[in-house]
């Protein structure tokens, strides 16, 4: 029940002054997209991670598959969570596409990023972890999420870092993956 008040209130105080939903479509969309892109730029271009980065865009690249398409649509075959818009009237940004709120695919997909990119270079892992956080906070206050779909969002990209590294760490060294 708190969780309905909470995404009211908000929903009422982005729509109170016009800028405001502009902003958070910005966040929504735009600032993760930008900021992964900025931190991606700082590890191809940062002295110490340019030699080894090559060998660490496998492990990158499979924790956002496992993080978006096997954990995140896994979860949703099962549990089939509508969207905040669909059960309270509330005003929303712009309709997504999927039809299933939990978890957040956005955050599932760029908290892994963020998560993979710590162990390379911490300051691009934290760049992305942090727009991540505002994505989904911007994703709840424009009616998309619930705040625990963002929460448990993640715990997935976590899990689908974790689950790469580890499925890719019994491969023998210098396998192509």
């Amino acid at each position: 029940m708190r969780n309905v008040a909470y995404l009211a209130k908000s929903n009422e105080w982005l729509w109170a002054v016009p800028w405001r939903a502009g902003v958070v479509r910005f966040a929504t969309n735009w600032l993760i997209v930008l900021v992964s892109i900025a931190a991606l730029a700082l590890v191809f271009t940062d002295p110490v991670t340019r030699g080894f980065f090559w060998e660490e865009l496998t492990d990158i690249i499979f924790a956002l598959v496992m993080a978006r398409l096997v954990l995140t649509e896994g979860i949703r075959m099962f549990w089939k969570r509508q969207r905040p818009f669909t059960v309270l009237p509330i005003q929303v940004l712009f309709l997504p596409k999927g039809r299933h709120a939990f978890p957040s695919g956005h955050v599932a997909f760029f908290s892994a990023l963020g998560f993979a990119l710590l162990p390379i270079l911490p300051l691009a892992g934290w760049m992305v972890l942090g727009a991540t956080v505002l994505n989904g906070a911007a994703r709840v206050v424009g009616g998309m999420h619930w705040a625990s779909d963002v929460v448990a969002a993640f715990v997935v990209g976590y899990l689908g870092y974790y689950l790469a590294i580890e499925i890719l760490s019994y491969l023998p060294p210098g396998t192509p993956a």
